[in-house]
């Protein structure tokens, strides 16, 4: 789809599962090859903006571990953009 359809992108919205359910995990916590979807991108000429959407839900955190949990997702967005 990137190949075929990657010049009309104008967003991009990113989050990891296990491939059980849409879990929305931190990107690098789950199955996909994010070296090889960020490739795709940067293959496509994509330059535009990326969204984590991501929950704590499945993360194993509970309400004191929020911070813990932000921080995870900051470390996981710096190295989507470093791949």
């Amino acid at each position: 789809m990137l190949e075929r359809f990657g010049d009309r992108l104008v967003a991009f919205h990113l989050h990891d599962n296990d491939g059980s359910e849409d879990q929305h995990l931190i990107p690098g916590e789950g199955k996909i090859d994010w070296r090889r979807v960020m490739a795709r991108l940067r293959a496509a000429g994509y330059s535009g903006p990326l969204t984590m959407e991501v929950c704590d839900q499945f993360s194993g955190c509970d309400d004191s571990g929020a911070r813990a949990f932000l921080e995870r997702a900051a470390r996981a967005a710096r190295w989507l953009c470093e791949l």
